[in-house]
């Protein structure tokens, strides 16, 4: 199956045909691929999709004939459709639940880095020093993201579209936010740390709101 997987990534016209006949979001899928660093490629997802669907339209068939021939079909009989209905579906919904953790990740550690990169901020250390002091010893995938800026400072030319197009990639609300603060205060040459403040605070009353309103409703 690899192998074929490897085929459909040398010819990309029978990659996006497949893609589009299985449902695929060849751009949204290939995003999340990205943002989760996974070590499955757009190829492969499409390629078990496809196995899926497959065996799926072949337990419809089945089933089908079996029902015109008269045969009496009760519940159990309907089983294995389900079983390949589940296993078409499976791997684009996998991706999206794990993309929709990882970001829930994300949002949840801005306040405790960024507060750690104002208060070195505030200590007198540059900006950009701060991030990558904090994410080099940031247990946790904010950090390891952040992390790999230094890498990405090499693709995208300087450091700042680096965190640029990483708050982009990952669509948090909070971490666009800081981003676009940290690229407007460097470009001025003025301190962040009140505009970082503001930012972490903001995140943090949302939060506490959302734990809130989700224990009344669990009270309810």
């Amino acid at each position: 199956p690899w192998k074929l997987a490897r085929y459909l990534e040398q010819h990309d016209d029978l990659l996006e045909l497949v893609c589009k006949w299985t449902g695929i979001n060849r751009t949204h899928t290939a995003d999340i691929l990205f943002r989760l660093n996974s070590r499955y490629s757009l190829a492969e997802v499409a390629l078990a999709k496809a196995v899926g669907g497959i065996v799926m339209l072949a337990v419809a068939i089945q089933l089908a004939i079996a029902y015109t021939g008269g045969q009496s079909l009760n519940t159990t009989a309907y089983l294995p459709l389900i079983i390949a209905v589940l296993l078409f579906l499976l791997p684009t919904m996998l991706l999206d639940v794990a993309d929709k953790r990882a970001k829930a990740e994300i949002r949840e550690q801005v306040p405790i880095f960024f507060g750690i990169v104002q208060s070195l901020v505030e200590a007198g250390m540059p900006i950009q020093a701060a991030v990558k002091q904090t994410a080099r010893r940031f247990d946790g995938r904010l950090g390891r993201e952040l992390a790999r800026l230094e890498v990405e400072e090499r693709r995208y030319g300087t450091w700042r579209k680096a965190l640029e197009e990483l708050a982009f990639r990952w669509e948090v609300d909070t971490l666009s936010a800081i981003s676009m603060e940290i690229n407007e205060a460097m470009s001025k040459g003025v301190s962040i740390a009140k505009m970082i403040a503001a930012q972490v605070e903001e995140e943090v009353r949302q939060q506490e709101d959302e734990a809130s309103d989700h224990m009344n409703r669990l009270n309810v």
